[in-house]
């Protein structure tokens, strides 16, 4: 099975103009992830106006979830799966904060809402869950306990094969990395490739030419697909693509092709 997992950069940002404006890089983006030919699809910074459009631009065969982030705001963590590869078993969320169920709560210095959404699916393979997240970009405190968050939830599913997606805020050298691969989360491009921090996945639509300094955040990979349990990484790349200055986001997108053993 092959999954991929994209920041496509929220359609709010007011700065964004030109090839950064989501109305024109959104076709780009949606065939991007397209030729990928996944079949899951984690998306980060998803609002209500862009889960529409990829909706209508991955059509019927494709069904989702996302739990909204607020009651103007989209489903910020979705997941869209192909309904030739799987069935959803079970679909919920909570928010990374001190009280998960509280809608929009938040904890620890975190300067935005984080919340992870998470799909259980019936697949040919077999059951596995997959989580869908957003750390937080500011508070160094509010990723590591949020890491034990995702930490503590996956450890309540037992055996069960897990996949965790997300912009993480942080490359492989972070605290809060660390947390996650102690308690047993594989990264799948580190376990394909025998490279733990290949480049730098946030590059605020310039591409190679980024050299900027993410400070503690770090300044390599901070997109990931991690895997838990009796799951087997069979390839992983990152997506570089783009037209001259159009980008299909800010961030490179991670894909990954996994089986369930």
């Amino acid at each position: 099975m092959r999954i991929i997992t994209c920041n496509i950069r929220a359609s709010t940002m007011a700065l964004d103009s030109g090839p950064r404006h989501w109305k024109n890089r959104k076709d780009y983006c949606i065939a991007t992830i397209l030729a990928q030919e996944p079949d899951i699809i984690c998306l980060q910074e998803c609002q209500r106006d862009q889960f529409a459009d990829f909706r209508t631009g991955l059509g019927q065969n494709w069904d989702s979830f996302g739990t909204n982030l607020a009651s103007d705001g989209g489903p910020e963590n979705a997941i869209f799966f192909h309904k030739a590869f799987a069935e959803k078993t079970d679909a919920g969320g909570y928010w990374l904060s001190e009280t998960p169920n509280i809608p929009g709560s938040r904890s620890w210095g975190s300067e935005c809402v984080r919340l992870a959404d998470y799909l259980v699916l019936k697949t040919r393979e077999g059951i596995l869950r997959i989580v869908n997240t957003h750390l937080d970009h500011a508070s160094q405190t509010a990723r590591e306990k949020q890491a034990a968050m995702l930490n503590e939830d996956a450890a309540r599913q037992g055996s069960m094969p897990q996949i965790l997606t997300g912009d993480f805020n942080c490359d492989v050298n972070n605290p809060a990395m660390k947390i996650l691969f102690s308690a047993g989360w594989r990264d799948t491009h580190a376990e394909a490739t025998g490279i733990a921090d290949e480049r730098f996945t946030a590059h605020d639509f310039l591409g190679e030419s980024w050299h900027g300094d993410r400070g503690v955040c770090g300044n390599g990979k901070m997109d990931w697909i991690l895997v838990r349990g009796p799951v087997m990484t069979v390839s992983s790349c990152l997506v570089t693509d783009h037209r001259d200055t159009l980008y299909p986001s800010d961030h490179y997108f991670v894909a990954a092709e996994i089986s369930l053993i």
